[in-house]
């Protein structure tokens, strides 16, 4: 399964990698340069030397993307312990540790180039992300379906394409992978619900809003003391984000064990 699920990753990224360095979505509108960020690379010169910062770029939005990776790792090796002689669960499992593991790196990516194109694989990996929140749904629902996890995923990379016809494209996209996300995890909730399940859905939802609050509100933020100039917006909307990654298969741990045992009663 480790196997099986990087490889049906890894397919996902390199077609979006190839696309992105295309050139083909060069006219989409991204967030790029250090006055998007409210952090002052400048204050961290006395724990750092120069050359690490001109690198770096935001020494602490640069290295917090490990959080990602972290969880990711974790992810990948839980299955292992809890889910033996449960293949499909598994794999689920796998593909969504994987999603984190590879998305650390392209954050890291974005912030030390500044560079457009990794702005754009950002935002394009995102989708996947949470699209696979809603196969995930459908798989314990209805029934594992490659065929219909596949044609889930190319719609949802597909649909980035609505960047090219409008600046807030991006945005609007996002949104509806979010909100198919949530709606697919509350239809499943109500069938098989615990408090388990209940608590992860919650701290999810948290962690998503706090994800895009706090980037909104960066500037802001940042004006309330210095000590959000080394620690922005930006840098806990990133510990918001990655948390999501745990959470959410929180979520489908709590609905699988449910699941499991009814199977078993019956």
């Amino acid at each position: 399964m480790l196997v099986r699920s990087l490889l049906h990753v890894s397919i996902t990224l390199i077609i979006i990698i190839l696309l992105s360095f295309s050139g083909l979505f060069d006219s989409v509108q991204t967030e790029l340069g250090l006055e998007h960020y409210a952090e002052r690379p400048s204050l961290f010169l006395p724990f750092m030397s120069k050359e690490w910062i001109v690198w770096l770029k935001l020494p602490a939005n640069a290295t917090v993307n490990i959080g990602y990776t972290i969880i990711g790792l974790y992810w990948l090796f839980y299955t292992n312990r809890n889910y033996s002689g449960h293949t499909i669960h598994i794999y689920y499992f796998k593909v969504f540790g994987w999603f984190g593991v590879f998305y650390g790196f392209i954050q890291f990516a974005r912030i030390v180039t500044q560079e457009h194109r990794y702005s754009v694989l950002d935002q394009w990996v995102t989708l996947p992300c949470f699209m696979w929140v809603t196969a995930w749904c459908k798989s314990i629902d209805q029934v594992h379906n490659p065929s219909r996890n596949a044609l889930l995923i190319c719609i949802s990379a597909a649909s980035y394409g609505a960047c090219l016809f409008h600046k807030f494209g991006f945005e609007f996209i996002l949104g509806m992978h979010i909100a198919a996300a949530v709606l697919s995890a509350l239809r499943l909730y109500s069938d098989y619900n615990n408090i388990k399940s209940f608590n992860a859905f919650i701290y999810a939802v948290i962690c998503t809003s706090g994800f895009v609050g706090l980037k909104l509100m960066d500037h802001e933020i940042g004006k309330l003391h210095i000590f959000f100039q080394y620690f922005s917006g930006h840098f806990w909307s990133k510990i918001a984000d990655f948390m999501q990654l745990y959470y959410v298969p929180v979520f489908f741990a709590g609905i699988i064990e449910t699941k499991l045992k009814i199977n078993k009663s019956l």
